[in-house]
């Protein structure tokens, strides 16, 4: 287990979320896949990723859609 923050919750999940992306290849976002257009935590997770270059991996919480971003596809966005 690690702390990693003492502030308020959404500044703790923040930091989480960023301590996890920082070290994992692959992210497996469970949201709606035009998630990142939101303003929600889910979405400045999936931002964060993109910017770190991480393959992506939705899975859409209702229908269990599938969908993938990759590498090369970020760098397009970009």
């Amino acid at each position: 287990t690690a702390a990693v923050a003492e502030e308020n919750a959404a500044e703790c999940y923040k930091k989480r979320n960023r301590w996890m992306l920082d070290r994992a290849d692959t992210v497996l976002a469970v949201c709606e896949i035009d998630v990142a257009d939101s303003r929600t935590g889910t979405a400045a997770t999936v931002r964060y990723a993109r910017r770190l270059q991480k393959r992506i991996l939705y899975i859409h919480p209702v229908t269990l859609e599938t969908a993938e971003e990759t590498v090369q596809q970020i760098e397009f966005m970009m």
